[in-house]
């Protein structure tokens, strides 16, 4: 495996991890919202 290959290969692991990441957080504060909406915080 050639250093380009390695670095390619790691970029790709990083874009799926901030992928992975960006999603959770959107489930969160999708989450949070809902929540505050039940409780009558945020109209």
């Amino acid at each position: 495996m050639t250093e380009q290959e390695t670095s390619a290969e790691l970029m790709e692991r990083l874009r799926q991890q901030a992928l992975a990441t960006e999603e959770s957080s959107r489930k969160l504060a999708e989450a949070i919202a809902e929540a505050a909406r039940r409780d009558g915080g945020v109209q």
